[in-house]
């Protein structure tokens, strides 16, 4: 029988990668590393060191796509909410179809990663748009907020929402305004004949 070099044993089932038995745990996160990073970083592996891993439940940012008037005036809006609370969240998202029922389960899955690994994490809206509309709903609920490019958080107590229409355009959809009134954003979600 040929022996796998990765392995302690033979190729199949129960095989421990060598490479896991001379591990040692992180002391922040207990994560196994190679004993040379151990020494190296402090005892620390390189996620903690960097301070990329976080103590606290990670965030789940994503970009939303918005337009107004026309798809020639679209936008970016960065969404972020707390990675546990998000999981959940997703787990009650259903896919239209067999592809968007698996990338929904791939989004689930990257959340699920920032989860394990604590750690703050991008993730992009899925074809269909279901990651956004749960971010929305979630942001109205008070549970995600929008964060700027300077860092400032805005939650949606900060905000009024109005649906608005617009016969002459044939246009119609919602808008978030300021307490003050003063328009914030402005998104396009009908068109009617």
């Amino acid at each position: 029988m040929r022996r796998d070099r990765a392995t302690s044993q033979h190729a199949g089932l129960g095989a421990i990668p060598m490479s896991d038995k001379k591990k040692v745990p992180c002391n922040s996160c207990g994560t196994l590393i190679p004993p040379l990073d151990h020494e190296r970083l402090g005892g620390q592996c390189r996620l903690c060191k960097s301070g990329q891993r976080t103590n606290h439940d990670p965030k789940i940012s994503c970009k939303i796509k918005f337009s107004h008037s026309n798809l020639s005036n679209r936008f970016d809006v960065t969404f972020a909410v707390r990675a546990k609370h998000f999981l959940e969240v997703m787990r009650g998202v259903t896919g239209i179809n067999k592809a968007n029922t698996c990338e929904l389960e791939a989004q689930r899955a990257l959340i699920k990663h920032a989860v394990s690994f604590r750690i703050d994490f991008e993730i992009n809206d899925d074809h269909w748009g279901r990651t956004g509309q749960a971010l929305l709903k979630e942001f109205e609920k008070g549970n995600a907020w929008i964060e700027e490019e300077d860092g400032k958080q805005i939650r949606f107590s900060e905000l009024q929402r109005h649906e608005w229409v617009d016969t002459h355009l044939n246009l119609g959809g919602f808008e978030y305004r300021k307490l003050d009134g003063s328009l914030y954003l402005k998104m396009d979600t009908m068109h009617f004949d």
